[in-house]
């Protein structure tokens, strides 16, 4: 089954992953591929349409109807790319569909921080931390 799941940035590559797991993206605005020039996007002219190949049983196996699966995908494909550091939680909000606010609340339930720091820069921010708690308590 191919499925339309929405817009997302020019960033993905044209075919990637397999046969049953295939993501590809296409500009509005690429004479190769008339058909993706529909002005289906409200968005604006920067954005484009990406299509993914699934097994017609998907949305069965998680438990979803075929009209949740869309939103589902492009949401989980948000949640990866923020928690991979590859976007900012305002363009993954973008991606999603969602505002900020409720961006957050999806990483909430599905466990991802919202502060995506480095374990070595948390240490010496930490660090940096006590030391100055340790030179203002004084005598």
């Amino acid at each position: 089954m191919i499925w339309s799941l929405g817009t997302f940035e020019n960033t993905w590559p044209r075919d990637s992953g397999g046969p049953d797991g295939q993501i590809s993206c296409y500009n509005r605005d690429d004479p190769a591929r008339p058909e993706m020039r529909s002005g289906w996007d409200r968005r604006g002219p920067m954005m484009s349409e990406w299509i993914v190949t699934y097994p017609d049983d998907l949305a069965q196996a998680i438990r979803l109807t075929p009209e949740e699966l869309p939103a589902h995908l492009q949401l989980m494909a948000a949640l990866k790319l923020f928690e991979l550091g590859k976007l900012s939680s305002a363009k993954a909000a973008e991606l999603a569909g969602l505002s900020r606010g409720e961006f957050f609340e999806a990483c909430g339930r599905y466990r991802i921080s919202i502060f995506n720091y480095p374990d070595e820069e948390v240490e010496g921010e930490l660090l940096a931390d006590l030391r100055a708690i340790g030179e203002g308590a004084g005598p």
